[in-house]
């Protein structure tokens, strides 16, 4: 209470998952996934952090304890915001809430006045230990973003009657705890990435990108409507909460003198299933997978995206490359083509022949064969672009961005035709939990369930 006024109610069971959810709230609690690891020299972790698309805009939700007490680490922060590397939005933050615990003597409280400060004596191993952690508590994620179905708002003409109302609520599908739509791989499915550079059964980066590919411009039409509505946050199933799931409502009873009907059989849900089938492609973007009572639509592009990004980073990648019948010549920004001529051996590992060519200008001899001649200058000067930014000062992270920048551009596009095979191989690729979000941080798959779907036809 403060001044006679409540402003915070708990309901005092001692778990950290109530806490969090009446001191944070809702949506940001249902958005997060349980953290829980350990490191050499007793440093343990345990707590909570964010899903990848439920992150924050600042870093004001991150929450840190050692020993019980409340204290602020860059350690820590840094740790955090590692483990999510390549898998959120640029400009968003992870949020978490998380309890480390070590040896007395293994962390210095005396470094700020107000002991709100900390040194642990082995930095390293505190960081080690909230990374893998946090990672490893992303990796075996398999929720979904489900897709927002908004409340239809009833029209004047519209009439329900007592009785629909009863029988629509006695008929509809029990609640039921929603189910992982598949085990967390151990390693990755052989389809997917059994070796760095030819996958068995899958495509090689280059071969994937282009070559197989059927490419049309799907003509312009006056309907560019979404496949499915933006993903929320505190949509995925709901953990056990101090609110608990509250029963569905029964409606109104019926009037004395027109007794509700006797309700007929019930429907008998149909049972999870790990078998999924591709039903089809929407609007040449986005393939619908039908799995038990769920349906998905990935986005192909960043599903074929996070694909590309992690055979680059697969040891051992050499890229296929084409030598230009006519060399590219172009003429950058002074500090694009600094950042360029400096990184050489850097374009070079990623299929670029590039030479100072004077006066300014940067001649290209070769590139990697799922960049098109006309492309060359602009992936370029995108990857300078990056390099200028933070190369020099974060080597990795740059490295990471150019890998990005590549399987961008060798990834399929939206509005290509591709045949059936191809997109079942990138949807085998998402619901096995191999690929779950892109290089960029977005996701690359929406759920909606039967019971959504039979809310917009009144069915439910």
């Amino acid at each position: 209470l403060r001044d006679g006024k409540q402003e915070l109610l708990t309901p005092g069971d001692g778990q950290l998952r109530s806490a969090v959810y009446a001191v944070l709230g809702r949506d940001l609690a249902l958005g997060f996934t349980e953290v829980k690891g350990s490191g050499e020299d007793g440093v343990t972790v345990e707590g909570f952090a964010s899903l990848p698309a439920c992150c924050r805009g600042s870093r004001s939700c991150q929450y840190f304890f050692v020993n019980g007490r409340f204290i602020k680490s860059r350690t820590l922060m840094a740790a955090l915001e590692e483990a999510y590397r390549n898998q959120h939005m640029v400009g968003k933050f992870p949020g978490c809430v998380l309890h480390v615990h070590t040896r007395l003597n293994g962390v210095d409280v005396n470094v700020h006045p107000a002991k709100t400060e900390v040194k642990f004596v082995s930095e390293k191993r505190a960081f080690d230990t909230v990374y893998h952690a946090v990672r490893g508590a992303l990796e075996g994620e398999v929720r979904r973003p489900q897709a927002v179905i908004p409340a239809a708002r009833p029209r004047a003409h519209d009439t329900v009657t007592p009785n629909q109302t009863a029988f629509s609520a006695v008929c509809a599908d029990p609640v039921r705890p929603v189910r992982p739509a598949s085990p967390p791989p151990a390693a990755r499915p052989a389809a997917y990435a059994a070796g760095p550079l030819e996958p068995t059964g899958g495509l090689p980066l280059h071969d994937f990108a282009r070559p197989r590919f059927e490419s049309r411009p799907v003509p312009e039409t006056a309907d560019k409507g979404a496949a499915a509505a933006p993903a929320e946050c505190g949509k995925p199933p709901a953990p056990s909460s101090p609110a608990g799931a509250a029963p569905r409502p029964a409606g109104p009873s019926p009037a004395p003198e027109r007794p509700a009907p006797a309700p007929g059989p019930q429907r008998a849900p149909a049972p999870e299933t790990d078998t999924w089938t591709v039903r089809g492609e929407l609007f040449h973007t986005y393939i619908l997978v039908e799995q038990g009572e769920k349906a998905y639509f990935i986005d192909k592009h960043a599903a074929h995206e996070r694909m590309n990004f992690d055979r680059l980073k697969a040891a051992g990648y050499t890229p296929m490359v084409q030598r230009l019948l006519t060399p590219v010549v172009f003429t950058p920004a002074p500090e694009e083509g600094a950042a360029l001529l400096q990184n050489l051996d850097v374009l070079s590992a990623f299929g670029f022949e590039c030479e100072d060519f004077g006066g300014g200008a940067v001649l290209v001899r070769q590139c990697p064969d799922y960049v098109d001649a006309g492309d060359v200058e602009a992936t370029l000067l995108e990857l300078a672009g990056t390099l200028a930014e933070g190369g020099r000062a974060d080597p990795d992270g740059a490295r990471d961005a150019l890998m990005a920048t590549m399987s961008c551009k060798a990834a399929i596009k939206g509005g290509q035709k591709n045949g059936p095979e191809e997109l079942r191989r990138v949807a085998e690729a998402v619901m096995s939990g191999a690929v779950k979000y892109c290089p960029h941080g977005r996701p690359v798959a929406v759920e909606l369930t039967r019971n959504q779907l039979e809310k917009l036809f009144k069915r439910a």
